[in-house]
């Protein structure tokens, strides 16, 4: 299961080298940013928790793992908005 957190990652910098081929032909928006951000990231989360859940005899980490990644869908949308707004501010 660790092996799946890694290659998530590694993923996660493939996603960031995609947001910047997208920068320099101009095809990147607010919304497709925000969107991979929290897909990706929820994710890894996912992948987390489960992983926790397995290795444990307590349910917590699939408790905490949906709980959290649910919550962070709600939170890191609106967060990941205003930081493209704060990064690439309209011209």
């Amino acid at each position: 299961m660790r092996l799946f957190i890694i290659i998530e990652v590694i993923g996660y910098f493939g996603l960031i080298g995609l947001e910047v081929f997208w920068q320099i032909h101009g095809v990147r928006n607010e919304q497709r940013f925000a969107l991979l951000q929290v897909a990706t990231l929820s994710l890894i989360m996912i992948t987390a928790g489960l992983n926790a859940y397995l290795s444990s005899p307590y349910p917590f980490g699939l408790v905490v793992g949906t709980i959290g990644t649910i919550v962070f869908a709600i939170i890191g949308y609106p967060i990941f908005r205003w930081a493209y707004r704060q990064f690439f501010p309209p011209k």
